[in-house]
């Protein structure tokens, strides 16, 4: 995916590793291996049988960290490529 974004010349960053904080306390660090493509769009990629609402749980909670609005889901598991989008107000 990022090979595309770099030859479409599309601006997108890299995230692998977010802080976790509890109550204002630094408790570490936990992969996610995200995108934020043009600074407005966050895309996290999976290869799972189904994308159920524990991913879509875990979207809301990136794009409320990192301060958007629109995510997608994609999930390359299958023959066919699914996308699933997801908002916060």
């Amino acid at each position: 995916m990022q090979v595309e974004l770099n030859e479409q010349d599309v601006q997108f960053e890299f995230i692998r590793k977010i802080p976790v904080f509890y109550e204002d306390e630094f408790l570490g660090t936990r992969d996610c291996r995200l995108l934020i493509v043009e600074n407005k769009l966050l895309v996290a990629a999976f290869a799972v049988r189904e994308i159920n609402s524990a991913f879509e749980v875990r979207i809301r909670h990136y794009l409320d960290h990192f301060d958007k609005k629109l995510g997608l889901l994609v999930n390359f598991h299958g023959e066919r490529l699914a996308i699933r989008s997801v908002r916060i107000p």
